[in-house]
């Protein structure tokens, strides 16, 4: 591990996509981002726009940070994350974050105002001139080991419904056993069109395994507009859940009643859902016909590999019916997929599509697609897309104050430990810093961006490597990056040495085999038919073989127990024999005993 000078740069990615269609309509859109570090600051650049035909949409957002405090300019949703509706005009936004608390200002010229507080489960908005004079929203919740409450008051709460008079939302959980309680209460207004006017809804679930329950009512007064059937909805469910290994089994059955003005329905229904993993295969199977619900019956049964994947994907709900089949060949960085979807709701149609993903030179990627529509008796249409990404570095003229991971993934032809020019690099292996995944590159280098100076985890994913490959030193450390340095951490590889071979001796499939270095094993093999064992790659080196112990009621060893592997494969063919003791541990004197008397 080395540490150099951080050269002074921005970390930024631009993605470019085109889209041409058969009918001659042509649609693109395109995006910037970049990450770079102030004295004391950092700062991040996002930048989009999409076109569709002779119309085009902007949007993009500039960010400092410092410390605990930010500040921006730009498009931005961040007022839309209190259930409200994005803010899409451009504006100013500034944000102190820290202890867990977050305070949040924001101003445009259409929106005087704007203020937000959270620290926790609790929050706090304020909203001027934005459909209403004045628009709040406020929760708050508290709790210990035995369960938790919350509240909720404003405009809007439940469901994300936007309202112009105040709702109340409150609710709770119990966690011994599992339970959900939850009553809501909203007043949507005149201007809410629909079913939520004037709503109210207590509902109760849980479950203490392996039972299920739930139930719910809801009612809407709309006396105020004649206009609107008022509408009322009462059920039921119960259940059971088996847990299965890697997987479940869920069964629930209900019963609902559904009044509008004079008519009344009672409905039966019940539902059936399965999980199940073995290996890398997964089948998650639905069937659901619960009351006031739409019937939906759904199918997905995959098995999802290192190099491929392969999918089957089915659905029906009411008279739409859909099936899909896809496939994912993975080589080093390049993927190809395959897809197909079929629909049918009145009239049949489908599509065929096929993407490539392929990296090259470093720092670009190129994805190139196609899609094929059929719809019915009518003449097929086609879509063609083309795909274009670059990472790059912009120099920018600030020092920096974060730290930076770079290395290289290479064959050690000289085993010096050193990269030369010419020693091959390794691509498509995954290395994880801290939590986040980069993949080496056709050179075998691969980089991080710009993180707070500090000791981080690093790991090697080794089941990425070319087979026959292996790391000289360990596939796990802890790094420590420097505030305005580069630190390199290489990964240098050499070709690994095979031991195979058979084991003579009667009954000799089963026989489990150890391979030692300084006594500590390093790798196991089982004999199959006949004999023969392999195990699996491991540095060259001197090594011990041995027997598993308690295999065998006498006494036996291998003809022979130690090894020099080099690289490559070895073949070595071993007896299985029985230990002879010496004479004199047979027939020996008892040595001479001293008694001291006292």
């Amino acid at each position: 591990m080395a540490s150099a000078q951080l050269n002074p740069d921005l970390l930024s990615r631009l993605e470019l996509e085109g889209i041409w269609a058969e009918n001659g309509a042509f649609r693109w859109h395109g995006s910037f981002w970049g990450d770079s570090s102030w004295p004391g600051g950092s700062l991040q650049i996002d930048l989009s726009r999409y076109d569709s035909g002779t119309e085009g949409l902007w949007r993009g957002l500039a960010m400092w940070q410092r410390d605990i405090w930010s500040l921006g300019f730009g498009n931005t949703d961040y007022a839309g994350n209190t259930l409200q509706e994005p803010v899409e005009e451009p504006g100013v936004l500034f944000r102190l974050q820290g202890a867990g608390k977050v305070t949040s200002l924001f101003w445009h010229p259409g929106l005087p105002g704007y203020f937000s507080y959270r620290k926790g489960g609790s929050a706090l908005t304020f909203l001027m001139a934005k459909k209403h004079d004045f628009w709040f929203y406020g929760r708050s919740e508290g709790g210990d080991e035995k369960g938790r409450v919350y509240g909720e008051v404003g405009m809007p709460v439940a469901w994300r419904i936007p309202s112009s008079t105040v709702s109340v939302r409150l609710g709770g959980q119990s966690r011994t056993p599992v339970s959900l309680w939850v009553l809501d209460w909203l007043q949507a207004g005149t201007e809410t069109k629909g079913r939520y006017e004037d709503l109210w809804r207590l509902s109760v679930s849980g479950q203490n395994r392996p039972f299920l329950f739930s139930l719910y009512s809801q009612y809407n007064d709309l006396a105020s507009d004649p206009a609107v059937v008022q509408e009322r909805e009462d059920y039921a469910a119960l259940g059971l859940n088996f847990p299965l290994e890697r997987g479940s089994v869920t069964f629930r059955w209900g019963y609902g009643v559904r009044q509008e003005e004079e008519e009344k329905e009672e409905q039966y229904g019940w539902e059936l859902v399965t999980n199940k993993y073995w290996g890398p295969a997964h089948l998650y199977l639905a069937h659901n016909q619960l009351p006031l619900s739409l019937p939906r019956d759904y199918l997905r049964f995959g098995f999802y590999g290192k190099s491929h994947s392969l999918w089957l994907a089915a659905a029906k709900q009411s008279e739409l019916k859909e099936l899909e089949i896809g496939l994912l060949y993975r080589r080093q960085n390049r993927n190809w997929e395959f897809e197909w979807q079929a629909q049918e709701n009145g009239q049949f149609s489908q599509a065929v599509g096929v993407k490539l993903t392929q990296p090259f030179a470093q720092r670009h990627k190129l994805q190139l697609g196609s899609k094929l529509f059929f719809h019915g008796e009518s003449p097929a249409t086609w879509e063609v897309t083309v795909g274009y990404g670059l990472n790059t570095k912009l120099p920018v003229p600030f020092l920096k104050t974060k730290g930076r991971l770079i290395g290289r993934i290479f064959v050690d032809e000289n085993h010096d430990g050193i990269w030369q020019e010419g020693e091959k690099g390794i691509s498509g292996c995954g290395i994880l810093l801290d939590g986040e995944l980069v993949v080496s590159q056709s050179d075998g280098q691969y980089e991080f961006g710009s993180m707070t100076p500090g000791e981080y985890p690093l790991f090697l994913q080794a089941q990425d490597l070319p087979l026959g490959f292996l790391p000289k030193a360990v596939t796990a450390a802890f790094v420590r990056l420097m505030a305005g340095e580069e630190t390199s951490f290489d990964w240098p590889l050499t070709p690994g040495a095979l031991l195979k071979g058979t084991l003579s001796v009667s009954g000799s499939q089963g026989v489990y085999l150890l391979l030692l270095k300084d006594n500590k094993v390093v790798a196991r093999a089982v004999t199959a038919s006949g004999g023969s064992f392999q195990f699996p790659y491991v540095l060259p080196g001197k090594y011990q073989l041995a027997l598993a112990g308690g295999q065998f009621a006498a006494s036996y060893r291998l003809s022979e127990t130690e090894a020099t592997l080099k690289e490559g494969e070895q073949e070595l063919n071993l007896v299985l024999k029985e230990e002879e003791k010496p004479v004199e541990q047979l027939f020996r004197t008892p040595e001479w005993q001293v008694f001291e008397v006292h």
